[in-house]
């Protein structure tokens, strides 16, 4: 099929990471996960254009929308349905789908059987779903529909994939989004697929509902940035720990994963062989979490202790954030105001400024 829907830019480099809204997708870019399999070719057929009238497809396709809005009673032709690449690659004959779609439950064809609508309506707003809903990122470039869809089905039952791709090259973004059928199945998958190695890429995942979190603190400009943009410091009230006796073997690297299994670390403030530092997440939420995390079990670590900063305490450190942020940013309006001056001539913050 040529119909396309829109996709939505993303501010690549601004932020940690990638946080975009997921783009609506074109019906002939969904997978058939079926394409490979020993069902008929009917089952298959019914199968592909269920997914395409179903709910989880129907919120994110604007064109199938549209289609179904101007049509008469609903109803959209099978010569339309007949265009979109995975069902024309089943088949492109419309008796053919027509047949096939005669056993549908969720759909009905009108009389003649040249026409398919849904059975019961469809609601554009589904609160269930977003709980339902992981963010995931560093995919592999030659990640599709197809291999996410197989992969995530490991883990329970997937109603939808969103892979957004860049519209000028079409080439993916590096990060999906994965609807499982039930906050059960999302919750078990979480763990399971934060640091899944696929195709020598170890995936980072999370609830859509903290990658929500973290798209309201950043925002998107719309325009790529060499560093990510400051947060509000306000923002990380009640949500900052204090770390005490973290072990001189533990690298930063696993210190930041092993606190990560409570939810998303925004920010790891401590130097490596310090026994002591500051870790920010992205709500007071994940930090409560975090603070009745077994570090034993997680890092091995008899010593480490996390305590949420409170009162004068948080106070303090806020203020100091603020300090460096402003130091910061000072330094990189002095650099862009020194367009093609020497490295040296810029004087830079000290090392304690730079990011983990």
């Amino acid at each position: 099929s040529t119909q396309s829907t829109g996709a939505v830019e993303v501010d690549d480099g601004s932020i940690p990471i990638a946080l975009t809204a997921p783009p609506a997708v074109s019906p002939s870019d969904m997978p058939n996960p079926l394409a490979n399999s020993k069902k008929s070719a009917s089952s298959r057929i019914m199968n592909q254009i269920e997914f395409y009238f179903s709910d989880s497809n129907l919120r994110q396709d604007k064109f199938l929308q549209r289609q179904i809005a101007h049509a008469d009673e609903g109803f959209i032709p099978i010569s339309l349905l007949a265009t979109f690449n995975r069902v024309k690659s089943i088949s492109s004959d419309h008796k053919k789908i027509g047949q096939a779609l005669r056993k549908s439950e969720l759909l009905e064809l009108n009389q003649e059987r040249t026409k398919v609508r849904r059975r019961a309506p469809f609601s554009e707003s589904d609160s269930s779903a977003d709980p339902r809903t992981m963010y995931l990122e560093n995919l592999p470039g030659s990640a599709t529909h197809l291999i996410l869809y197989e992969l995530f089905s490991r883990f329970g039952e997937v109603l939808h994939v969103s892979l957004p791709k860049h519209a000028d090259s079409k080439l993916p973004k590096g990060f999906c989004f994965v609807e499982f059928k039930t906050v059960a199945q999302a919750v078990e998958a979480l763990p399971l697929l934060n640091g899944f190695d696929l195709e020598g890429h170890k995936l980072k995942a999370m609830p859509k509902s903290e990658w929500v979190q973290l798209k309201n603190l950043y925002g998107t400009s719309g325009k790529s940035q060499q560093q990510p943009a400051a947060l509000p410091v306000e923002a990380f009230r009640g949500c900052v720990c204090a770390i005490s006796g973290i072990p001189s073997g533990l690298s930063k690297k696993k210190l930041r994963a092993g606190l990560a299994t409570a939810g998303t670390v925004v920010y790891l403030d401590q130097r490596p062989g310090q026994g002591e530092g500051h870790v920010r997440f992205v709500s007071e939420e994940v930090a409560k979490k975090a603070t009745k995390l077994d570090l034993c079990g997680v890092l091995g670590s008899e010593t480490l202790t996390l305590s949420l900063l409170q009162g004068e305490d948080e106070a303090r450190y806020l203020r100091k954030m603020q300090a460096k942020q402003q130091e910061v940013g000072e330094y990189r309006e002095t650099k862009r105001h020194k367009d093609g001056a020497h490295p040296e001539d810029v004087t830079r913050p000290s090392k304690k400024l730079k990011s983990s």
